[in-house]
């Protein structure tokens, strides 16, 4: 199932300077992710996040979607460079209820809209698309650790 979607979010950012040039900081994000597409993903989401962003080196992080029901979907966050403007990939990694095995990808450009470098930061994520698929075992059933 392919998907797109619109996402913004706010948070705060705590920064750790590692010299001139160099920062290293932490990201703490929540927000809402509204998709669409086929295949059932075209729904409304609270989403969060966390990261360690590093100006040099790239950045990493989770996310955590929660729909209306509770249901969540969860995966990893990692971009090239911790740098507004830059690509960033999702992995879809599982999830509970009806997104149970639930794997995928998805890819977007990450906007700042306010940008501090130290307290409160708000975004949004621009052409967010990705697929995802529902992974079973051989009886039909999610993997374990999302059941």
């Amino acid at each position: 199932m392919s998907f797109e979607g619109t996402l913004s979010a706010s948070g705060e950012r705590h920064t750790l300077r590692l010299g001139p040039a160099r920062r290293a900081s932490v990201v703490v994000l929540s927000g809402s992710l509204v998709l669409s597409g086929r295949g059932g993903l075209g729904l409304g989401f609270r989403v969060q996040a966390i990261a360690l962003a590093d100006n040099e080196t790239g950045g990493e992080g989770r996310f955590l979607w929660t729909d209306d029901r509770g249901d969540q979907v969860f995966g990893d966050l990692r971009g090239d460079t911790a740098v507004a403007g830059r690509g960033i990939r999702g992995t879809i990694t599982g999830g509970t209820g009806r997104y149970a095995g639930l794997q995928g990808e998805y890819d977007f450009e990450w906007t700042y809209v306010l940008d501090a470098e130290e307290g409160m930061v708000q975004g949004r994520a621009v052409g967010l698309k990705g697929r995802a698929r529902r992974v079973v075992d051989a009886s039909g059933q999610p993997p374990p650790g999302d059941r």
